[in-house]
């Protein structure tokens, strides 16, 4: 009798790949982190079960695939959830302040995911240029230079006067984000409060630490993710969320 066909084996190899390959291309482009490291894992888990496909529908218990294919479509799920999410701006464009979420310095330049912070901000600028403008990021291990001081240079190079930007570049994470932020942010916030610029991803969370720093009138604005970093950054951001979920 004919052997009957199976679609599992190329779309777990077809997923895998793509998964594999933006983890990689991120890797490339921008600092590794834990993101990068669990779609490489999760990539490389899913060519592995493609390539010994048969293998391990036999040796490996269905509960325990249909779990893990579970927990898989839990997880796209989540990170579909946070991208709806943010890609939905509550900005007015009246704010007093805008406070701009520091990420990834690939040596002393922005990584991809903050220079599409640094342009979204750029453009509210263009829009409401009597705004003061806080960078908010500190120096991590494979960074030359603070994300802070990496912003304020590319903000300077697209236009927007030095006057008008303060960095803060102590935080390490988007709690002291706000944390180190707050003192400034409550001297300089008028009656139009604060806006915070970040990726869709990231916006979720940042809006409960801000809540958790008493900021009520607040709103948010994203800038679009590359595409090749939507897996690794939705995957770190999934995890983080369950963090702050718990702590």
């Amino acid at each position: 009798m004919k052997k009957r066909s199976s679609f599992g084996k190329p779309i777990l190899l077809i997923f895998g790949l793509f998964i594999y390959a933006s983890a990689l291309w991120t890797c490339a482009v921008s600092n590794t982190g834990i993101g990068v490291y669990a779609a490489f894992i999760l990539g490389g888990l899913l060519i592995v079960w493609s390539v010994f496909y048969e293998a391990v529908q036999k040796r490996i218990p269905k509960i325990l695939r249909i779990g893990f294919t579970v927990a898989l479509i839990l997880v796209f799920g989540a990170i579909t959830g946070l991208l709806a999410y943010g890609s939905t701006d509550t900005v007015t464009y009246q704010e007093d302040v805008v406070l701009v979420l520091g990420c990834g310095v690939r040596k002393d330049q922005p990584g991809p995911a903050l220079k599409a912070r640094l342009d979204r901000t750029v453009a509210y600028y263009k829009k409401n240029p009597d705004v003061t403008i806080i960078v908010s990021g500190g120096q991590g291990t494979d960074e030359q230079i603070s994300e802070a001081l990496a912003m304020e240079r590319y903000l300077v190079a697209q236009g927007i006067p030095a006057e008008c930007i303060i960095k803060e570049d102590r935080s390490t994470s988007t709690y002291e984000n706000f944390q180190f932020s707050k003192p400034v942010l409550d001297t300089l916030t008028d009656s139009n409060g604060i806006v915070f610029i970040t990726n869709e991803f990231h916006i979720y969370r940042s809006e409960q630490v801000a809540k958790l720093f008493g900021f009520e009138n607040i709103t948010h604005c994203h800038g679009d993710s590359p595409w090749y970093t939507v897996v690794p950054n939705g995957l770190r951001e999934c995890l983080a969320v369950v963090k702050y979920w718990f702590y």
